[in-house]
C-alpha cells in the first residue's frame, strides 16, 4: 500500500511529494525504486573502476577500457556486477543497449536488478590500448600523438589564434598546433569520432614549451600566485620542453646547482618534472 501527496511547498521550483509505501519513478527511461516500509535496511554503495588515464596538465580524465562496476555493502559484501545487469547508452540517446565490447565514446552507464535501477553515472571510454602524449617543438609549436584509436575521426576544436592539421592512419593521428606566441592555450580540446558511433570531446594538454608549478592533481598553478613556504611540499615544477636532455635548476648570481629535473616515463619525452620538497629546507 502507497500513498503520495503533493505539498504546497517547492524547493527552486520543484514541487514537493510526501509519500509511504512504495512508490516507483520513472525518469530518462530509467525505473527508480523507493521504499519506505523496508524491514530491514540493505544499505550499499557502489563504485567504478579499470584503469583510468589523465591527458595532461589539466587534460581530461578518461577510462581505458570499459570500467569494472563493483558493489560494496555495510556488511562486507564486495562484488563485481554481472555484465547482464549492466546497461549503456550513448550521452543524449534514448537508447539502452546490453553491454558490448566496443561501447566506447561519453557513455551513461548504470545497473538494472528486478526492473530497478540501482546506480548511474556518467564515464568516457576510450580503447583499452589508447595512448596519448605531448611532444613540444617551441614556445608556439608542437604536437599531440593518438594511438589505437582504431578507425576515429579527430576534430580540433576552433581556438582563437590557433592553427592545427590533423594526419592520420588506422594507428596514430598527428595533430600540429601553431599559436601566436603571446597567446599561448592551457589546453587544446578535440571531439573523436569512434567508427561504432560514439563521440565523445576530451581536453589535452597544450603540446608546447612551457614551465610551471602544479599541484598534486597536476593542474598549473597561476604564474603570478603567490605560494606560502608551507604548501610548497605539495607541489612540483614542471617543463615541457623539445630538448632531450634532462635540464637542471641553478639559484641565485652564481649559478649554484640545486637539481636536475625527472622524466616520469618514456612515454612522455620532453615532460620533466621535480617535486618542491627535494630542494627546499
Amino acid at each position: 500500500d502507497s500513498r503520495t501527496e503533493i505539498l504546497p511547498q517547492s524547493i527552486a521550483g520543484r514541487r514537493l511529494l510526501k509519500m509511504s509505501g512504495s512508490v516507483e519513478v520513472c525518469s530518462d527511461g530509467a525505473v527508480y525504486r523507493v521504499r519506505t516500509n523496508q524491514e530491514q535496511e540493505q544499505a550499499s554503495f557502489f563504485a567504478i573502476a579499470g584503469h583510468r588515464a589523465s591527458l595532461g596538465l589539466n587534460g581530461s580524465e578518461i577510462w581505458l577500457g570499459f570500467p569494472e562496476i563493483r558493489e560494496v555493502s555495510t556488511h562486507g559484501m564486495n562484488q563485481r556486477i554481472p555484465d547482464r545487469e549492466i546497461r549503456w547508452k550513448y550521452r543524449g540517446s534514448d537508447e539502452w543497449r546490453s553491454l558490448t565490447p566496443t561501447c566506447h565514446g561519453d557513455l551513461v552507464i548504470r545497473v538494472e536488478r528486478d526492473r530497478s535501477t540501482l546506480f548511474q553515472t556518467h564515464v568516457s571510454v576510450f580503447p583499452e590500448e589508447f595512448s596519448a602524449r605531448v611532444s613540444p617543438k617551441s614556445t608556439n609549436e608542437g604536437r599531440i600523438l593518438l594511438r589505437n584509436l582504431g578507425k576515429a575521426e579527430v576534430h580540433v576544436a576552433s581556438c582563437e589564434g590557433l592553427e592545427s592539421n590533423v594526419v592520420g592512419s588506422r594507428t596514430e593521428q598527428i595533430i600540429s598546433v601553431t599559436h601566436p606566441p603571446a597567446k599561448r592555450p592551457d589546453l587544446i580540446s578535440l571531439q573523436i569520432r569512434f567508427d561504432n558511433g560514439g563521440i565523445t570531446m576530451i581536453d589535452v594538454s597544450c603540446p608546447t614549451s612551457t614551465v610551471g608549478v602544479i599541484d598534486a592533481a597536476g593542474r598549473m598553478l597561476p604564474k603570478d600566485l603567490p605560494i606560502p613556504l608551507s604548501m610548497v611540499s605539495g607541489l612540483a615544477l614542471q617543463v615541457l620542453s623539445p630538448k632531450l636532455h634532462i635540464p637542471k635548476i641553478t639559484a641565485g648570481n652564481d649559478g649554484h646547482f640545486l637539481a636536475h629535473l625527472r622524466r616520469p616515463n618514456e612515454k612522455d619525452p620532453g615532460v620533466f618534472t621535480l617535486p618542491l620538497s627535494s630542494i627546499v629546507t
